[in-house]
C-alpha cells in the first residue's frame, strides 16, 4: 500500500479528484451498510439454522460481514493517512467483490435441497440485497458491478440447476433483473459524476475568483500605500516652496524677478491642486470624510463659481453662463462647492475655444438640481461607466499635466454618495456633455457663508509659538514667514528637543504648530500630550499632515486638534493662527 505524506494539492488533476469524491460518497454510507449488512445476514443465518451445517453457516456470517469491518478501519486509517487513489478503488472493488461473493454463495454453494420455501426466501433476500446497493454504490460503478454480479450469478446459478422450466425461467429473470440494476447503477454513475463534477468547477472558479480578488486587493493596498507615501514625499517640499514664495513676494522688488515669481507660484498652485485632489479621494476611501449639512444659498455658490472659472473662461475663449438664482438648498459647504468646481473645470478641460458652458438649476420637487452643459467633445456611451473611475481620463492618452489626474469626477461621485446627491450624466458625441447634481431644498435661511468665516480677523494677534518639524527645509521655511507675522517662534526637528529647551529656559508658548508624523516614530499628537505634561496646562495645538495614508489621516483625526493637510496656503495658515490665538486670549 503506497501512502502519501501530506494531503491531496489543488494540482491533483480534475478526473483524479472526482474519483476521490466518488469514494468518499462509498465511504460515507459504510456505517450504516455495516449495520444493515449485519442486521440482513443474521437474520438470514437464523432462517437457514436448521437447512445449513452450523460450522458452514458460521462462517459465512464472518466472511460476509469481515469486508465491512475492514471498509470502517480502512474510513478511520483515511483521517491520518493519504492513501493512493488507484490503490484505493482497487481495494472497494475488492472489498465489494468479496461481499458479493459471500452472499453469492448462499444460492450457490449452501447444500438448500428441495426446499422451494428457503428458496424463495433467498430469492427475495439477495434480490433486495442487489437493488438496495444500488444507491450505496453506483457512485463507483465497479463497486457495484462487483458485488452484484456475484450476488445474482450464484442465485441464477441456484434456480437453472434445478433444470425445470420454473426455475430456468427464474434464473433468466435473475439475469435481467441484473442487467437492469447494471444499468440504472450506470445512470446513477454518470449523474453523479457531472454533479461533482460541476462542483468542483464551480469551486474551482471561485477559489480561482478569490485568488484574483485578493491580489486585486493587494494592489489596491499597494498601490494606496504607494500614493499615501509618494504624496506625503512630495507635500513636504512644496509645504516648504509655499511659505519660501510667501517670503519672496515682500523681497524681491524688480519687476522682471517680480512676474518670475509669479510663474513660479503658478506651478507651485498647480502641483498643490492634483495633490488636493488625491488627498479628497484619499479621505474618500479612508471614509474619514464626514458631510456637515447646512442651508446653502444658490446665489453665494455660484457667485464663488463665477468670481473662480470666469477669468479662465476668457483666457480659452469659452463663453462661460452662470444662470444664480435665489433658492436654498441644504448641502455640505466644501463638498458641494467641490463637487460644482469639478464639474466645471472638467467642462472647461474638454470644451474646445468659441464654445458655451451653461451652469444652472431647476426646482424639481423637493429638490434642486444643479445643471452643468457643455459643448465639448462628448463621451462615448460605452465609456460613461468609467469616468468616475479613479485616475481614468478619455482623452488624455499621454497624461498631460495641464489636463489634471483623472481624480475630479471620482471625487464628485464619492462626495455625492456621501451627501446621497444623486448625480446623473448624459452625453452625445461631438455635441456635449451635461451633468445633473440633485440636492434638497432647505425652507431655512442660510447662515454665514463658509467662506467668510476663512477670512482672519481684523486684528492680527501675535504670540509665542512652539514649531516642530522634522523636515529641516519645512521647518526654516514656515519658521521664517512666522517671525515675519510677527510671531516669537522656537523651532525644533524633534519633540525631545524641545522638552530640552522647556527645561532650561522660561518660555511660556501660546500655541504649538507640529507635524504628524515625528522621529523616533512619534506623533505630533503625541509631542503636544508631552509638551502639556511638561508645562502642566492646556496650550492649543495644530497638527499639520503630509499623510494620506487611512490608518494615520484617522490617527490625525482622532487627536482632537486643529488638522491642516500639507501643502498649506499661507493665508489660509495665518487665518488659522490668528483664530486660535483670538480664542486663547
Amino acid at each position: 500500500m503506497t501512502v502519501q505524506t501530506g494531503p491531496m494539492t489543488a494540482d491533483i488533476p480534475l478526473e483524479k479528484k472526482i474519483l476521490s469524491e466518488r469514494l468518499a460518497l462509498i465511504a460515507q454510507q459504510i456505517k450504516i451498510i455495516l449495520v444493515i449488512v449485519l442486521i440482513i445476514s443474521t437474520l438470514t443465518a437464523y432462517t437457514l439454522w436448521s437447512t445449513v451445517p452450523h460450522d458452514m453457516l458460521i462462517n459465512w456470517l464472518f466472511l460476509v460481514n469481515f469486508p465491512s469491518l475492514l471498509r470502517i478501519i480502512l474510513l478511520f486509517s483515511q483521517k491520518h493517512h493519504t492513501y493512493d487513489l488507484d490503490l484505493l478503488a482497487f481495494f472497494n472493488v475488492f472489498l465489494a467483490a468479496w461481499s458479493g461473493t459471500a452472499w453469492g454463495a448462499v444460492g450457490f454453494f449452501f447444500p438448500l435441497y428441495a426446499d422451494p420455501t428457503v428458496m424463495q426466501f433467498l430469492t427475495v433476500v439477495l434480490f433486495g440485497i442487489t437493488a438496495g446497493s444500488v444507491p450505496g454504490l453506483s457512485s463507483f460503478v465497479p463497486c457495484y458491478f462487483a458485488f452484484s454480479i456475484p450476488v445474482m450469478g450464484g442465485l441464477a446459478f441456484r434456480h437453472f440447476s434445478y433444470g425445470d422450466e420454473i426455475h430456468i425461467s427464474a434464473s433468466i429473470f435473475c439475469l435481467i433483473f441484473l442487467l437492469i440494476n447494471m444499468a440504472f447503477s450506470l445512470v446513477i454513475q454518470n449523474s453523479m459524476i457531472q454533479s461533482i463534477r460541476l462542483r468542483l468547477e464551480k469551486n474551482e472558479l471561485i477559489g480561482k475568483l478569490r485568488q484574483e480578488k485578493d491580489k486585486a486587493i493587494s494592489a489596491r493596498d499597494a498601490k494606496s500605500s504607494f500614493l499615501a507615501a509618494a504624496s506625503h514625499d512630495l507635500r513636504q517640499p512644496l509645504h516648504a516652496m509655499g511659505f519660501f514664495i510667501e517670503t519672496l513676494k515682500k523681497e524681491i522688488t524688480d519687476e522682471d524677478q517680480s512676474l518670475l515669481l509669479q510663474k513660479v507660484e503658478r506651478t507651485s498652485d498647480n502641483l498643490r491642486a492634483q495633490l488636493n485632489d488625491l488627498l479628497d479621494i484619499s479621505k474618500i476611501d479612508a471614509g474619514i470624510l464626514t458631510p456637515h449639512p447646512t442651508p446653502l444659498s444658490v446665489e453665494t455658490i455660484f457667485s464663488a463659481l463665477k468670481s473662480e472659472f470666469t477669468p479662465l473662461a476668457q483666457e480659452k475663449n469659452i463663453d462661460l453662463h452662470i444662470v444664480a438664482r435665489d433658492l436654498i438648498i441644504n448641502s455640505d459647504a466644501h463638498m458641494i462647492e467641490r463637487i460644482l468646481n469639478n464639474l466645471v473645470s472638467n467642462a472647461l478641460r474638454y470644451t474646445k475655444p468659441g464654445g458655451r458652458i451653461l451652469v444652472g438649476c431647476r426646482r424639481r420637487g423637493k429638490n434642486i438640481r444643479f445643471e452643468v452643459h457643455d459643448t465639448g467633445i462628448g463621451i462615448p456611451g460605452h465609456l460613461i461607466g468609467h469616468i468616475f473611475a479613479e485616475y481614468y481620463q478619455i482623452a488624455n492618452p499621454e497624461r498631460d499635466r495641464n489636463k489634471g489626474l483623472g481624480l475630479g469626477l471620482s471625487i464628485v461621485k464619492g462626495m455625492c454618495d456621501l451627501l446621497d446627491h444623486p448625480i446623473e450624466v448624459r452625453s452625445e458625441i461631438n455635441k456635449g456633455t451635461s451633468f445633473y447634481v440633485s440636492t434638497p431644498r432647505s425652507h431655512k435661511r442660510p447662515s454665514i457663508p463658509d467662506s467668510l468665516s476663512q477670512h482672519f480677523n481684523l486684528k492680527l494677534e501675535t504670540g509665542n509659538i512652539i514649531l516642530i518639524d522634522d523636515e529641516r527645509d519645512a521647518l526654516d521655511a514656515m519658521s521664517t514667514l512666522l517671525e515675519n507675522w510677527g510671531h516669537t517662534v522656537v523651532p525644533f526637528e524633534a519633540e525631545t528637543e524641545a522638552l530640552q529647551y522647556l527645561s532650561h529656559h522660561d518660555f511660556c508658548p501660546d500655541m504649538i504648530i507640529t507635524d504628524f508624523r515625528l522621529r523616533e516614530m512619534r506623533t505630533g499628537a503625541e509631542a503636544i500630550s508631552a509638551i502639556n505634561k511638561k508645562l502642566k496646562k492646556s496650550v492649543p495645538a495644530v497638527i499639520i499632515t503630509g499623510d494620506t495614508a487611512k490608518d494615520r489621516m484617522l490617527q490625525a483625526r482622532k487627536s482632537g486638534h486643529v488638522l491642516l493637510h500639507k501643502p498649506i496656503l499661507p493665508a489660509k495658515l495665518r487665518t488659522v493662527i490668528n483664530n486660535t490665538l483670538i480664542k486663547a486670549y
